[in-house]
């Protein structure tokens, strides 16, 4: 056990020394073993699970902060709510609906992280009509568009 450590510690100082070398052997030994270099990768996943979710919660989160920040300053443009759990974005034209129709009908889901990273992915433009509101003033302007949706102006 002993002899079996002190070549771990060995190679560990070996790869500190030679980083580009020990990178360009693991690149190298990939190439040549895409299965075994496959099969490696899934058994750290599979031993890592809980350090993964941990990471991947972490990165929504983030990403959530970010869209409620640039979309709201980070709260609620009625009533100034600041709690992150309870903010959410608005279709300011009420047309949220058929945002969402338009992608179901291309096979794409559009709800919660999946639209924050579409939104990402295209530079948080504004043109979309989004603003910042926490959820009980979201359900409000929703009621009052319902109601008056029927009426004449």
């Amino acid at each position: 056990m002993a002899s079996r450590e002190k070549q771990r510690e060995w190679s560990r100082k070996w790869r500190e020394k030679n980083v580009e070398k020990a990178r360009e052997n693991f690149r190298e030994w990939r190439c040549n073993n895409p299965e075994k270099a496959k099969a490696a990768v899934r058994a750290w996943e599979q031993s890592h699970r809980e350090y993964l979710a941990l990471k991947q919660r972490e990165r929504r989160e983030e990403l959530r902060k970010l869209v409620m920040n640039i979309y709201g300053n980070g709260k609620c443009v009625l009533c100034g709510e600041t709690d992150i759990k309870k903010l959410t974005l608005d279709h300011v034209h009420h047309d949220g609906g058929e945002f969402r129709r338009f992608f179901k009908q291309h096979g794409k889901t559009m709800l919660g992280c999946h639209f924050y990273r579409w939104l990402r992915r295209r530079g948080f433009p504004t043109n979309l009509g989004l603003r910042v509101l926490c959820k009980s003033c979201n359900s409000r302007e929703a009621n009052r568009h319902k109601s008056t949706k029927g009426k004449a102006a």
